[in-house]
């Protein structure tokens, strides 16, 4: 967490809030927020701040191309959406490893046909 909170300090500083580098590193920040620390509220503080900033950005001042912001600009508002239409936060204990498949069953034993029966058996 500690790099991505350095690296999006860094693209706000250095980078127009309309680069898509910038765009992209809080989007990054934000879903690996949501995803990996389980902290639904501040992936949402990251990710509207994102889209406030860019939203402030006049039409003609976009750094590079609006076609390469504009899908950032999607996944942000996505993940937005589907972040504040869940109840709750997810829980904060990692997942539990599934476990290991079941032992396969043991092979069915072997009859002995009757005349391997008929040579173990001892001679009277």
């Amino acid at each position: 967490g500690d790099c991505y909170a350095e690296a999006a300090a860094k693209a706000s500083e250095g980078l127009e809030a309309s680069h898509p580098l910038r765009a992209g590193v809080l989007l990054n920040f934000a879903v690996f927020t949501y995803e990996l620390l389980s902290d639904r509220g501040t992936a949402i503080k990251i990710a509207e701040g994102a889209l406030e900033n860019i939203a402030k950005t006049p039409s003609g001042a976009f750094h590079g191309s609006y076609i390469e912001v504009a899908p950032l600009v999607q996944a942000l508002h996505e993940n937005l959406a589907e972040w504040r239409s869940i109840k709750e936060d997810p829980p904060r204990e990692p997942p539990s490893p599934e476990p290991p498949p079941p032992a396969p069953p043991p092979a069915p034993r072997r009859e002995d046909t009757a005349e391997e029966a008929a040579a173990k058996s001892p001679e009277p």
